[in-house]
């Protein structure tokens, strides 16, 4: 067995990186239109929602990004390229970890080369972002941003491949890698062309701290035995280091003529539930014409996957991004990456910023009468144990009126829907409460939060109706 050893285990991280942006959440779960012989459009939204404000721009809100790219042949010849390196290093910088492929250098100097260009314009990006004054021995274009993790140079033939995960230093830590042990190349019993290169990191401003990758590169031919023998690496890697949580990310040649769809059934990473293709079979990760996902992501263990940033797993499209024509892309690479982000941590600070609601907006857009809205106005709110507020344009003139409740279930608001409807007639009508009552009966099941924020939700319910003097009203229940 081979053993890589020169890991990095600084425990110093860096926390800010100010040319980062906040990220704003908004998952909207469901729209349902109906009609009706005396409802013109009725429309209900369940949606579940957070608003993250952001006084500082910290690494503790940021995902962390990583990705997957086999960029065909990296060697002297594509670094000769000063614009093919050009566009290398923007792709790599839109990253905190990534792993590259098909590393072939008989000499080592490309990758090394490639990791000074990286480094040079990490420097001069967080220079120019204010990170860091460029006077001083902080932004020296000598430091290493980014750190690197070199597999052995693999390979049954004279063309051997190198994986490299090249890392964010403020952002992760390493602290363990090794090459899966196959079997032996000179009997023949080994299983992959190029054996799993596997590296252990360390994240502490996201939701998940400690993670295993492993990085695949299948030979084409032996695609469906090779895939399939990744549970075994992913069993081992839990043997190892007893963490379930691990990445099996790479250009599996899982696709086309490689990989049938006849063939799933027989792969175990495919038929075993405990692991989760975020790629899925028909994205294209292929810059050639034939639209092939070749390269994937696969997640196991339950918080890795529950740290996955929901919709985030795509193909980067550089060549649509840097404004590339299809051959300018092909001298780059002919796949694109693969990516996903995890999920921050979230510190209290920052959570005393955040508002979440769940809950759904009813709106009815048939008139409501005058006389009903100046008995709505002169309603008795301190009697009725509710908030009345009205707001006004800017030449005074009443604009709207909003009505709240405070409850403490669901059924509770249902039942003070119920009474506004008795009270305004014109106001709630049977219809708008037929449907305000079905999807709070469902509301449990239809409406789910991200399990990074379920701790922020509110134990009590707001009931709304909120009117405007043209007409038009909102029936509301928020958690």
């Amino acid at each position: 067995m081979r053993r890589w050893k020169g890991v990095d285990n600084s425990a110093t991280l860096k926390v800010f990186e100010q040319h980062r942006q906040c990220p704003f959440v908004w998952n909207s779960i469901h729209v349902l239109n109906l009609k009706s012989v005396m409802l013109k459009k009725l429309i209900v939204v369940l949606f579940v929602a957070a608003t993250l404000a952001c006084l500082v721009l910290s690494e503790d809100i940021q995902p962390l990004r990583i990705g997957a790219f086999n960029v065909q042949v990296l060697g002297a010849s594509k670094l000769s390229k000063s614009h093919v390196v050009d566009v290398l290093v923007k792709i790599i910088l839109r990253y905190d970890i990534i792993l590259i492929q098909e590393i072939r250098d008989s000499t080592g100097k490309a990758i090394h080369g490639l990791m000074e260009q990286i480094n040079r314009a990490a420097v001069l990006r967080e220079t120019s972002d204010g990170v860091c004054d460029a006077q001083t021995e902080n932004c020296d274009e000598s430091q290493d941003v980014y750190g690197l993790l070199l597999s052995d140079r693999l390979g049954r033939t004279t063309s051997k491949e190198q994986y490299a995960y090249i890392y964010r230093k403020s952002r992760v830590g390493t602290a363990d890698a090794y090459h899966y042990d196959d079997g032996s190349e000179e009997e023949r019993t080994d299983h992959f062309e190029r054996e799993p290169f596997i590296a252990r990191f360390s994240s502490p401003s996201t939701l998940i701290k400690d993670f295993a990758i492993i990085s695949i590169h299948t030979k084409p031919s032996d695609a469906v035995k090779e895939i399939d023998m990744l549970v075994d690496v992913y069993d081992d890697v839990v043997d190892r280091w007893g963490i379930e949580d691990v990445l099996i990310v790479g250009d599996y040649n899982g696709a086309c003529n490689y990989v049938k769809m006849s063939d799933w059934e027989n792969i175990r990473l495919r038929s075993q539930e405990r692991f989760q293709w975020l790629i899925k079979d028909n994205v294209d990760t292929n810059v050639a014409g034939a639209i092939c996902a070749y390269d994937r992501i696969v997640a196991a263990g339950d918080q890795l996957i529950k740290s996955v940033w929901p919709e985030t797993a795509a193909v980067f499209r550089f060549d649509v991004e840097y404004g590339l024509t299809h051959e300018e892309a092909e001298e780059v690479s002919d796949h694109y990456p693969v990516e996903i982000a995890l999920l921050p941590a979230l510190s209290e600070g920052v959570l005393s910023y955040i508002n979440v609601a769940a809950g759904f907006v009813v709106s009815d857009n048939r008139k409501v009468s005058s006389a009903t809205m100046e008995q709505l106005i002169k309603f008795d709110d301190t009697v009725a144990g509710c908030k009345l507020d009205k707001f006004y344009d800017k030449d005074g003139q009443l604009a709207k009126v909003s009505l709240v409740v405070e409850v403490e279930e669901e059924k509770d608001a249902l039942h003070e829907l119920e009474q506004l409807q008795r009270k305004f007639p014109g106001l709630v009508s049977p219809e708008i409460y037929a449907v305000v009552k079905s999807n709070v009966l469902h509301a449990e099941r239809q409406a789910t939060l991200s399990s990074a924020l379920n701790p922020l939700r509110c134990r009590s319910k707001l009931a709304q109706v909120t009117c405007t003097t043209d007409g038009a009203c909102d029936l509301s229940i928020f958690n």
